[in-house]
């Protein structure tokens, strides 16, 4: 049986440590205004002295998710004449691929240059979507705070595809807090309307002056409880025309210690995520203890037209890129809040 193993990064005050069990993230080490260097991802709990219980853990906390991250509802699809059918999570919805998430594998893990190169590799008879499949994460972390996921993907048919990385970032450093008081700043002005299975019906609301507006910078937890926490998929605005060009989508600032997160993604959406129900996975925190800004595809995209499409052709090579750039309200530098 393989063994978890921990890899470790550092880049001047900066540093990351992955796994090599679902590419996961176990911190990203950072420094608040005053040089105090701490982690701000919520760690797995008891990790360090017992990290075979990842192997049984039904969370979902700062893993790779894949095939197909968030929902897709009947739960299925259908792609050039055949139909897909998957065991449902809950009535006849599958989230985070379920069962064959690649998550739930065990990664090659190489060092490359500023951090590591993760791949897995996966089959129809595995997870359920079409053909053999190889997936690629390089994680890497510049002297200047910027950490970058890379994507890279290739199917042997054609295949919908929808990576992510489920960070749970709290930047305060400080786990006994929520993250209620972090302020966010969203480059997004609608978003993807869910119905009662939290699965997105193709139509698209306009944000605007409702509680889901972060258009102008506020507090996570100023409207949360109007919005019934958050857990919904925005779309990241762009210039017409142009679905997939590199771009900020969210700034979070933490009032206690001063860190900065500067979100960046070349994807059409964002899930945004306040652990609403964190303090249910048995794993001792509370709720609202991190905040997920997962990149990706629209959720059930594979079954809604109007989405852009998820769809990978047969031998093409996907690639996409989010980036989290930190910093403190000290650093001077060209963030706007507006």
């Amino acid at each position: 049986m393989e063994k978890i193993t921990e890899y470790t990064f550092k880049n001047g005050e900066y540093s990351f440590s992955i796994l090599n069990y679902g590419a996961h993230v176990s911190s990203i080490c950072v420094p608040d205004r005053d040089g105090k260097v701490e982690n701000v991802v919520l760690p797995y709990p008891g990790f360090k002295d017992n990290p075979e219980a990842l192997l049984a853990t039904k969370a979902s906390m700062n893993f790779i998710i894949g095939r197909f991250a968030n929902r897709i509802s009947g739960p299925g699809f259908t792609l050039n004449g055949k139909t897909y059918r998957f065991e449902p999570d809950k009535g006849d919805v599958m989230c985070h691929s379920g069962k064959g998430n690649i998550g739930a594998r065990f990664w090659d893990v190489k060092k490359v240059e500023n951090g590591f190169l993760c791949h897995v590799k996966t089959t129809e008879e595995q997870d359920g979507f079409p053909g053999t499949m190889d997936v690629w994460v390089k994680y890497t972390m510049t002297a200047e705070g910027n950490f970058t996921i890379h994507y890279k993907a290739i199917c042997s048919e054609d295949c919908p595809l929808n990576l992510t990385s489920h960070i749970y970032f709290n930047l305060s450093g400080d786990f006994r807090k929520t993250i209620l008081r972090e302020t966010a700043l969203f480059e997004s002005d609608r978003l993807a309307r869910l119905d009662d299975r939290k699965v997105p019906d193709g139509t698209m609301l306009n944000t605007c002056s409702t509680c889901f507006d972060f258009s102008t910078p506020h507090e996570v937890g100023e409207r949360i409880e109007e919005a019934g926490g958050y857990d919904h998929p925005y779309e990241v605005r762009r210039d017409k025309g142009h679905e997939r060009g590199f771009k900020r989508f969210a700034l979070i600032s933490d009032p206690d210690s001063g860190r900065v997160m500067e979100c960046f993604t070349d994807l059409p959406s964002f899930q945004f995520y306040t652990a609403n129900t964190l303090a249910n996975a048995g794993l001792g925190y509370g709720n609202y203890q991190g905040l997920c800004l997962e990149t990706q595809f629209f959720p059930n995209s594979p079954n809604i037209e109007g989405f852009p499409s998820c769809i990978v052709k047969a031998g093409e090579i996907f690639e996409s890129s989010t980036t989290y750039s930190f910093s403190t309200d000290r650093m001077e530098g060209d963030r706007k809040w507006k």
